[in-house]
């Protein structure tokens, strides 16, 4: 279910130049146990499988802290899914969105 949304150019003003970066942006559906994981790293409270499909997730996918970082409405309402990006099976999921920067 992941989606790779877009690639997007971005104009910063860094130390007075202006530099034009890419970054892209993916959607995921993620189970909502596995927000606090994701986002500070503790698992406490989860079942080992549970922190070990997280884990095989962000192996699979290649995503780490050093290469981009996670980005949530908090405002948005969980809702029922058929099947999440982490253990492909239903559960009350959020939509979140990974974004990484292109050198």
């Amino acid at each position: 279910m992941r989606q790779q949304t877009r690639i997007t150019n971005v104009r910063a003003k860094l130390q007075g130049r202006r530099n034009a970066r890419k970054f892209i942006t993916i959607k995921y559906c993620i189970p909502e146990w596995a927000l606090t994981t994701l986002f500070y790293g503790d698992s406490s409270g989860l079942e080992d499988e549970d922190e070990a499909a997280i884990m095989a997730f962000l192996e699979s996918e290649k995503l780490s802290e050093e290469s981009g970082h996670w980005s949530y409405d908090s405002e948005q309402e969980a809702y029922l899914c058929h099947r999440n990006d982490i253990t492909s099976l239903g559960d009350n999921c959020v939509d979140i969105k990974w974004i990484q920067w292109i050198d």
